[in-house]
């Protein structure tokens, strides 16, 4: 069994190994990736063809994320959470132009989101290159 620590004002928390974590991510994407799908052929058959302000929506809102996160955070585009985001924006773009993957790449998209918030910190903010303390960015 596990270690349990305590969290003042949170309850008790069991620190589970490695493994359980990566699988309760993988679950937590396939899981949240799955509802995704569902609230989309719902909103698909409620509204026909009237994606663009979606589409809009998502690209500006991720865009303006991302420029947040590169100015709170001035090695972002250094870590993995840094490289997670234009790769979905590009994914995002690819599917803007082939709208026969649209639906393959928007789950792609939605799984590594998922992935991407729920992995541990010491994974996502890990410096995938330079050294740490360095004054570029």
């Amino acid at each position: 069994m596990a270690a349990s620590k305590d969290r003042p004002g949170e309850g008790r928390a069991r620190k589970l190994p490695g493994w359980a974590r990566v699988g309760s991510v993988l679950v937590r994407a396939l899981h949240l990736t799955s509802c995704a799908a569902i609230l989309g052929l719902q909103l698909a058959a409620a509204a026909g063809q009237g994606s663009g302000l979606w589409w809009a929506l998502a690209a500006v809102s991720g865009l303006v994320l991302l420029a947040y996160e590169w100015a709170s955070h001035p090695d972002h585009w250094r870590q993995l959470s840094g490289w997670v985001t234009p790769a979905k924006l590009a994914l995002l773009g690819v599917a803007r132009l082939v709208p026969a993957l649209t639906t393959a790449i928007m789950l792609t998209v939605f799984f590594i989101a998922v992935l991407g918030a729920h992995l541990p910190r010491r994974w996502r903010h890990r410096l995938l290159f330079g050294a740490q303390g360095s004054q570029s960015g």
